[in-house]
């Protein structure tokens, strides 16, 4: 029988279905918010046109996202470091007494505020990572 290793327990608890949907959310606001700092940087920073938008603003954005992604990996193994200086209050949910508009869906969601920290912190990596992909690549694509 061979035994479970640690990549296995991490594939076996954080890559299931319940999952995609946070990081989606995460990684369309995430991506929305690098654009609009990028055409911020665009038009107010480099108003003599020095630097191209997409080679230099869209690393610089990237590398952000990936430097994100790392403090995420650190929330994996525990280390939390802004845990104190963000700290929200913890308040419960107020039930609502509509109906929700997508009872028709059969799979459970999931809110970001319902998941576990470390779950938090995983989709966290993941929507970042993606970002970082996204925004590295876009960066190659216009050098």
């Amino acid at each position: 029988m061979k035994k479970a290793t640690k990549k296995d327990q991490f594939f076996k608890k954080y890559c299931s279905f319940r999952f995609i949907r946070p990081i989606l959310y995460k990684v369309f606001s995430h991506f929305i918010v690098g654009l609009l700092l990028a055409y911020l940087w665009n038009r107010f920073s480099n108003a003599a046109g020095l630097f191209t938008m997409q080679s230099f603003v869209f690393q610089i954005i990237g590398i952000l996202y990936g430097l994100i992604a790392w403090f995420s990996f650190l929330g994996l193994d525990g280390m939390r470091p802004f845990d104190r200086i963000f700290s929200r209050p913890q308040n419960s949910r107020k039930k609502s007494s509509s109906p929700d508009l997508i009872d028709f869906i059969d799979e459970k969601v999931t809110p970001f505020d319902e998941l576990e920290p470390d779950e938090r912190s995983f989709t966290s990596l993941a929507a970042n990572l993606i970002c970082c992909a996204l925004f590295l690549g876009l960066s190659v694509l216009a050098a």
